[in-house]
């Protein structure tokens, strides 16, 4: 893994459009660059490990990730301009998955305390931050609720209601 720095030009029209960023206005966008720093990854390299604290978010700017479950499964494919790792940085829980890289790879990187030294500063950045990590996290919670509607038809209802029970097991009771 290597690092060097990207022009503020080139990283304040990519941090535009990440949708963690939404929102803020350019002084804002300003200085979430000074906290950003640019790596490379080869073909086959790990970025991060399942289990691993989450200290990091990274936004893969060119190349294809994809992240693996410790079972194998592969839990997604990953393309420019997607964040990887802001859930454990914001939850402080570890790392879900193993990263890897499937190509030559670019991101940037954030450290979490940089971050959040960011957030000390301008209150309403880190607040609409917050917001749009919020507004990201309905979203997803929607988007699961309707695959466990469709998965909820192909099985019985014993088979459906073991496997709540199963996952609340492994995640405990909110």
């Amino acid at each position: 893994m290597t690092q060097q720095k990207l022009s503020m030009i080139q990283i304040l029209n990519i941090l535009k459009k990440i949708p963690m960023f939404r929102g803020l206005k350019p002084e804002q966008i300003k200085k979430i660059f000074t906290v950003c720093k640019m790596i490379k990854l080869a073909q086959g390299e790990v970025l991060c490990t399942a289990g691993e604290e989450s200290i990091h978010i990274y936004i893969l700017i060119a190349g294809t990730m994809r992240a693996i479950l410790d079972d194998g499964s592969q839990l997604s494919s990953i393309t420019p301009l997607w964040s990887i790792g802001e859930m454990g940085v914001f939850s402080g829980e570890k790392r879900s998955a193993t990263v890897t890289a499937d190509s030559e790879c670019t991101l940037l990187s954030i450290h979490k305390a940089e971050l959040f030294k960011v957030f000390l500063i301008d209150s309403a950045l880190g607040k609409q931050v917050a917001m749009n990590i919020n507004n990201y996290l309905a979203h997803k919670l929607r988007m699961n609720q309707a695959i466990i509607e469709e998965l909820k038809k192909l099985c019985t209802k014993e088979d459906y209601a073991a496997a709540v029970a199963r996952a609340q097991k492994k995640c405990g009771e909110c």
